[in-house]
């Protein structure tokens, strides 16, 4: 081979090399520094602040990743990564189907895979029945997806399906006699006064979660006699911010409101510092019945109100029953609460 035929492939090489290099060079240097955000100077283990910092700016990752959903956004006028979040109308934003397809699910194209509708039931038949046995009453209550409550801001319309929390609900109720507590209903009746979820993340404000509290509590209160807090315990402010969870994920900036319940009078519930293993622990002494609540974010914001109505309340992540808590503990009622795009984990 002549040395003219050689010489592209050397810079070419070289090109490469110093493509791979000056990236993680930059990125040394500024680390070194100390210039970028993402640096800790109060972390001692230099190693391993390294590799935690370079594993989320490798190659530019971070600025490159931005400039590109800045461009999608600003220049081209579309949402970045459509996939993971929806820009609907009126400035709502949705999860895309990346998460467990709820855009299919909110117009019931998306199915249970195989057995998942009978292991979810097997389950929830297991527990309640363990748990009666052992006097304690059992609910399992769904947080809506925004996108069942707000589907009119969707971008898109489709055909009008059964969703898989109608499906779960109906099978549920006919083949082991349980009532799954669906706030769809209730949340969408509702929305119409205030917003209930805030427009630029995937969770109900405090309104929703206070709406939320007051339908389980009736239901709950089929079977007993506890006393509800009163919205009118609770002053409405609104809490101004340019990035929740959504628009956070696409990089985006947008003036967005999120409704918040204060109490007028100081709660009577206590936060307690919970056991290995439980997410939060408190005690009310004004009221009677023990609570045991298996939960994920949505909670975050119920948790608040569920305090006001029992004299002690444990929050744990997850489905599984925590059998020596119960034993220890001799709850009154277990509630499991899930969001709705999360049904497969009743299972899990």
């Amino acid at each position: 081979m002549k040395n003219k035929d050689i010489l592209p492939n050397y810079f070419l090489c070289i090109i490469f090399i110093l493509l791979l290099i000056i990236p993680n060079a930059i990125l040394l240097m500024n680390f070194n520094n100390g210039i970028l955000p993402e640096f800790n100077s109060q972390n001692n283990n230099l190693i391993k602040e390294f590799k935690d910092y370079y594993s989320s700016n490798y190659g530019l990752k971070t600025p490159l990743a931005n400039r590109y959903l800045n461009f999608k956004s600003d220049v081209l006028k579309e949402t970045p990564l459509i996939n993971r979040v929806v820009k609907g109308k009126n400035d709502w934003y949705f999860l895309g189907n990346y998460y467990n397809n709820t855009i299919s699910d909110a117009y019931g194209n998306l199915s249970f895979e195989d057995g998942m509708l009978q292991k979810i039931t097997n389950k929830i038949d297991s527990i309640n029945r363990f748990l009666t046995n052992n006097n304690i009453s059992f609910y399992v209550v769904i947080a809506p997806n925004k996108n069942s409550i707000y589907k009119e801001n969707l971008p898109y319309k489709f055909k009008q399906k059964e969703t898989r929390l109608q499906v779960l609900k109906s099978h549920l109720k006919q083949t082991i006699g349980f009532n799954l507590i669906d706030l769809t209903s209730t949340l969408t009746n509702k929305k119409n006064t205030h917003d209930i979820y805030i427009k630029s993340d995937t969770h109900w404000n405090d309104l929703g979660a206070y709406y939320g509290y007051e339908e389980l509590m009736n239901e709950i209160n089929k079977d007993y006699n506890i006393d509800l807090v009163s919205l009118d315990n609770y002053k409405l402010e609104r809490e101004i911010g340019d990035q929740f969870e959504l628009t956070r994920m696409i990089n985006e900036n947008m003036n967005d409101t999120k409704i918040t319940l204060n109490k007028i009078t100081p709660t009577k519930a206590t936060a307690i510092k919970p056991p290995p293993n439980i997410h939060r622990h408190y005690i009310n002494l004004e009221k009677d019945l023990k609570l045991i609540l298996h939960r994920d974010s949505f909670a975050n914001t119920l948790a608040q109100f569920l305090n006001e109505s029992f004299g002690e309340s444990y929050y744990l992540k997850g489905y599984n029953l925590n059998i020596e808590l119960i034993k220890e503990f001799k709850p009154d009622i277990i509630i499991f609460e899930i969001v709705e795009r999360n049904l497969e984990n009743l299972a899990k």
